[in-house]
């Protein structure tokens, strides 16, 4: 057995004593150094200690340098060095004392990758999107979090021992990447277990759909946006996959969002005003959860669900938004798509666009939106819905609003074509005039127009079905459903209250308004009141 780099001589152990046990070594035991002390004199770490040193604090001391200037009779000040914005303090020779007696039970850990394993990890990944002849100095200055989540990647809270090397969690609570393979030299220092080794740890951010926009300036503000909102925290995790649309610092400029830091309470800003909530609905529209689906081939067509729940449809790589649709340019250029891989790296939860414009959402409210594409023309499909909508007391002809849809949430309008509502009228579920003075068939209209909007979004992209609750609510206030029977790619059916089925013409469905997505229906809904 081995006390540090004695060993205990076995015919004089365990010796009882009134106290205790004594072993007998064959060296004198010496004080070890801590990891800071002896990465200092280890060149092989240069360049990990170097990053490390960028950390460093020196914090003056009045006590120890008043007890300094007596002892020595110099007048010199003394100052404690310590460590900011990393999980540990590499000098700390204090465990975490949670309990009075855990240092005799754990320890720190670190595993420090040399200086060929350094360079290779800031040539492929630190400074991928760095101009060349950067160095790490340079990222710590432009974006220090690049090298803090490095460096935390191979700190670890607790003792890490060989045999425990692919399983134990660091201080991000990640296992390594790396094997007892990679271990080229092994230490139990005054405060931590060290482990030179030949590779660095590959932490999961930097393999996450995250990295893209936390490793590229380009993107430095979208990346501090999200950081400030929190909604990094999930775009990190390997296991929950998203498709990353990132918008570069030039568009938000462009957009009228800056940054300053001297506005404490909301440093983001929009137009000179607290820009926040309208960043954070604007990186809503940029998110798209994949769950299981498989990632989707821009180059193709299809409609997204962003994690706002608004959405985007895409055709030819090129992605469109209610917002780029009220635009002279209507859609966004997909230049680029990052598919990470095993082998190659990037991102392993999902997949990164960079498109030529942000996606954005239409100022344009719901009632006007019709308006813009034409339902007042007698050949849109969209028309005598278009008519008894602005002869009810739900328009709103001052602002173009739809009564009874609010700001900020989402819906779907199911709108029965011309001849859908020329059948209703026929059934006498609607007045042939839109305008007319009679309550009881007013009431009828309106009830009519709003069974026909939903309470949540939903596109023909085979993934959403089942009751979905409309706007519409009966005389005792009880809130009137739908059910969704088939959405498949190019084809939509819904039931109504008395078990009635339509479907969608899709040819002129999918469409995208503020929050609301529409779709033309062959048929009308019956609400059964």
């Amino acid at each position: 057995m081995n006390i540090a780099d004695a060993k205990i001589d076995p015919s004089r152990s365990n010796i009882l004593a009134e106290n205790g046990y004594i072993h007998v070594v064959d060296k004198v035991l010496m004080p070890q150094p801590s990891i800071d002390q002896y990465l200092r004199v280890k060149n092989d770490y240069s360049a990990f200690r170097e990053i490390l040193d960028l950390y460093a604090v020196y914090s003056y001391n009045a006590d120890i340098t008043r007890k300094y200037q007596v002892l020595t009779g110099n007048t010199d000040s003394v100052f404690v060095k310590g460590y900011t914005d990393i999980a540990l303090a590499l000098n700390n020779e204090n465990y975490a004392k949670e309990d009075a007696n855990d240092a005799q039970v754990n320890n720190f850990s670190i595993t420090a990758p040399n200086n060929a394993a350094v360079a290779d990890y800031a040539r492929r990944v630190l400074l991928k999107y760095y101009p060349a002849g950067s160095t790490l100095k340079d990222v710590f200055y432009s974006n220090p979090a690049i090298l803090t989540e490095f460096v935390n990647a191979h700190l670890y809270n607790t003792q890490l021992w060989p045999s425990r090397f692919d399983v134990e969690q660091n201080f991000q609570a990640e296992r390594p990447k790396i094997t007892t393979a990679n271990i080229k030299e092994v230490k139990l220092l005054s405060n931590g277990a060290f482990y030179g080794v030949d590779a660095a740890q590959d932490a999961n951010v930097f393999r996450s759909v995250f990295s893209n926009v936390l490793l590229d300036p380009k993107y430095s503000l979208m990346r501090t946006a999200l950081q400030r909102m929190g909604m990094n925290i999930t775009l990190k995790i390997p296991t929950i996959r998203y498709l990353l649309i990132l918008i570069s610092d030039e568009e938000l400029y462009r957009m009228g969002f800056t940054y300053d830091a001297y506005q404490t309470s909301d440093p983001i800003r929009f137009r000179g005003a607290a820009g926040s909530p309208t960043m954070s609905q604007l990186l809503y529209h940029h998110i798209v959860p994949l769950g299981n689906e498989p990632i989707p081939e821009l180059s193709g067509s299809g409609m997204l669900e962003s994690y706002g729940g608004e959405y985007i449809r895409y055709a030819n790589n090129k992605m469109y938004s209610s917002g780029t649709m009220d635009s002279i340019v209507q859609y966004a250029t997909v230049n680029a798509v990052d598919v990470g891989s095993p082998d190659t790296g990037g991102p392993q939860n999902g997949a990164v666009a960079y498109v030529s414009q942000a996606l954005t959402t239409s100022a344009t409210h719901i009632a006007a939106y019709f308006t813009g594409i034409g339902a007042a023309n007698a050949s849109s499909p969209f028309n005598r819905f278009y008519q008894y909508l602005i002869g009810s007391e739900l328009y709103s002809a001052t602002d173009g609003k739809i009564n009874g849809i609010e700001l900020g949430l989402n819906y779907t309008m199911l709108v029965p074509n011309n001849a859908a509502i020329a059948q209703a009228v026929a059934d006498g579920n609607l007045p042939a005039s839109p305008t007319t003075t009679d309550l009881v068939q007013r009431d009828k209209i309106k009830r009519f127009l709003q069974y026909h909007i939903v309470r949540n979004s939903f596109a023909i992209d085979g993934r959403k079905t089942g009751t979905f609750q409309t706007i519409c609510r009966n005389i005792d206030g009880d809130v009137q459903a739908l059910t969704v029977v088939t959405n498949q790619a190019n084809q939509l059916s819904v039931r109504d209250n008395i078990g009635n089925i339509i479907s969608a013409d899709i040819a002129n469905s999918n469409r995208l308004a503020q929050r609301v997505v529409v779709h033309s229906m062959n048929g009308y809904l019956k609400n059964g009141l």
